[in-house]
């Protein structure tokens, strides 16, 4: 029974010290792997050229404090330490007859290849793209001028239409004009009139002569009027206010009118007897 016993305080004892060795190596393991360094593998970032400011610059990340070197055939053209595990190498542009320089970065353990334009590339893509954008402008200034060149034309021949239009229209208008103040003219006398009135009632006449008397009225105003200027002539005009607006005639006016026969007028002179006489109704009037 007591070596049961002896046998079980045994086991116990050499389980304690295992689980104490066990956690103490699990702790130590631990503290290693905290102490590893991370390493950054080196990477380039695509170049950036300006032929403005005559740089090129190289940018990446790579190991902090890495040295980073850059070479061209071999040679090495420009370095930089890394810091916060970035880089960033401002360089002038590269010369060289090709249109690309090949170049290489590294840090020591990697090497990278990149591939850049030289700057005689560079200026003459430049050249191209101002000779192309100088082609453009006078292009469009072509164009514009004869846009503008066209529109003038547009205009000039618009304006040139129009003004034969407008020539035209007062050609037609003074025509009609002259053919309304010719159909007037009918060779009706004034003893065609007072011989045979119902036959020339509403007929066109023109005649010319004396106003020997005025008779003013509201909307229309009557004249005796002498025609060719004989007393033994004597008709009875009557003429719109319209007409007479800024234009009033008087007594011993000379003056040419065309209108329209309207039969005959039988008025009570001052004398007391009746007279009768032919009528016209004016259409229009001019002084001479």
């Amino acid at each position: 029974m007591k070596k049961r016993i002896l046998g079980l305080l045994l086991v116990t004892l050499f389980t304690t010290g295992c689980q104490k060795e066990d956690s103490k190596t699990t702790t130590n393991t631990t503290i290693t792997s905290s102490s590893e360094e991370v390493n950054i593998e080196l990477k380039v970032n695509r170049p950036i050229l300006s032929l403005e400011k005559n740089e090129l610059i190289i940018s990446g990340i790579a190991n902090e404090g890495a040295e980073i070197i850059v070479k061209q055939e071999d040679k090495k053209v420009a370095s930089e330490k890394v810091k916060n595990e970035k880089f960033e190498i401002s360089m002038e542009l590269l010369e060289s007859e090709e249109k690309e320089v090949e170049l290489i970065v590294t840090d020591g353990e990697t090497k990278k290849e990149i591939k850049v334009f030289s700057k005689k590339h560079l200026e003459k893509l430049k050249a191209d793209a101002d000779k192309k954008a100088k082609e453009e402008e006078e292009k469009q200034a072509a164009e514009k001028a004869t846009a503008e060149k066209k529109a003038q034309e547009d205009a000039a021949r618009k304006a040139e239409e129009e003004r034969q239009a407008e020539e035209k229209r007062a050609q037609e208008a003074a025509a009609a004009a002259e053919a309304a103040r010719a159909s007037y003219d009918t060779g009706t006398t004034f003893e065609n009139l007072a011989r045979n009135p119902e036959t020339y009632l509403d007929q066109k006449v023109k005649f010319n002569g004396l106003i020997i008397q005025v008779i003013k009225g509201s909307g229309y105003s009557q004249f005796r009027f002498a025609v060719d200027d004989n007393y033994d002539q004597i008709i009875l005009i009557e003429i719109s206010e319209d007409q007479l607006t800024n234009n009033r005639l008087l007594e011993n006016d000379h003056i040419t009118v065309r209108g329209t026969s309207f039969g005959e007028i039988t008025y009570t002179s001052t004398m007391g007897g009746e007279i009768t006489i032919p009528g016209v109704v004016v259409d229009s009037f001019e002084r001479y």
